[in-house]
């Protein structure tokens, strides 16, 4: 019998950030303004594949005030032509690590094109400096309050999208995390890393698959003997209930898209060395102890 403990430490979550769900992971959004008077079109460069090929980001032509949001990465280059092939001027910027505001204008004087990059936080530090010189003349809670009055509208938008971004984020978490119970033809996550480790003089492979300072998870196979499996199916027998899982609000709950049950064992209260699982007990907090960098010891703890 192959039987195996895996310890996890912390609480993991997915999040999804960005306008759009379904954006790549780890790209970042910009948005992207045309203020040139005509229509454009918005190329990315390729430098991994064919060097220097344009690959064109937009379906159609962006017309003249309209705007586009598009995900790509920090140090993607990208360039912006005219749809009227007479009209030759052309404009290069490359993507930031943040989300951007891209305004795409038009030089009278030289009638060449010119981009101007924001930040999406510039914005609001220019309504908020607008807000300031315009109540500048005011005092105490008068002052406060024009202030708030100039950018109350930014920032109850900002309060509304992180309210929605996180009912998406709760929503999609639950989701994911019942589909990779259900799913029986997902793989098994490959460890990052392995080492060995020597426990009551017996050597053990401990498989790690996250290693952070506020989660860690691994893996150790054939850490329970067959004696002490028996213990636990006979102890657990008669005490199964139903397993439950954490909510997005701490609480335990039953999910209906798992089958699984769940008991609990204690150690003797008065005498726990004499228990028949204290060895198991004693290697679990040695194993813990040496991944995590912790201290525990048996009172109290789980």
């Amino acid at each position: 019998m192959i039987v195996k403990l895996i310890l996890c430490l912390g609480y993991i979550f997915v999040s999804v950030s960005g306008k759009d769900a379904s954006a790549p992971p780890g790209s970042v959004p910009m948005k992207l303004v045309n203020h040139a008077g005509s229509p454009i079109e918005l190329f990315w460069v390729d430098i991994y594949t064919n060097i220097g090929e344009l690959i064109k980001q937009t379906t159609k032509p962006l017309r003249n005030t309209t705007a586009t949001h598009i995900n790509s990465y920090d140090t993607h280059k990208f360039v912006v032509k005219f749809l009227d092939p007479k009209k030759t001027s052309t404009a290069e910027f490359v993507k930031g690590p943040k989300e951007e505001e891209i305004f795409v204008t038009l030089d009278p004087e030289t009638n060449e094109l010119k981009i101007i990059q924001k930040l999406k936080t510039s914005e609001i530090m220019e309504k908020i400096n607008l807000a300031t010189s315009l109540c500048q003349n005011l005092t105490g809670s008068e002052f406060s309050n024009c202030v708030a009055n100039g950018i109350v509208e930014d920032v109850t938008r900002i309060s509304d999208s992180k309210t929605t971004m996180t009912s998406y984020r709760d929503l999609m978490a639950s989701r994911l995390r019942n589909y990779t119970c259900a799913d029986e033809t997902m793989n098994t996550t490959e460890p990052i890393s392995s080492y060995q480790l020597l426990v009551d003089n017996k050597e053990y492979t401990i498989d790690v698959f996250l290693n952070m300072t506020t989660a860690k998870i691994w893996k150790v196979d054939n850490f329970i003997s067959e004696e002490e499996c028996g213990v636990l199916m006979e102890h657990g027998r008669s005490r199964l209930t139903r397993a439950t899982v954490a909510a997005e609000d701490g609480s335990s709950v039953v999910s209906e898209h798992r089958k699984a049950n769940q008991a609990s064992y204690n150690l003797h209260k008065h005498n726990p060395e004499t228990d028949p699982l204290w060895n198991l007990f004693q290697r679990v907090l040695g194993v813990t102890n040496y991944h995590a960098g912790f201290d525990l010891k048996p009172p109290g703890q789980e």
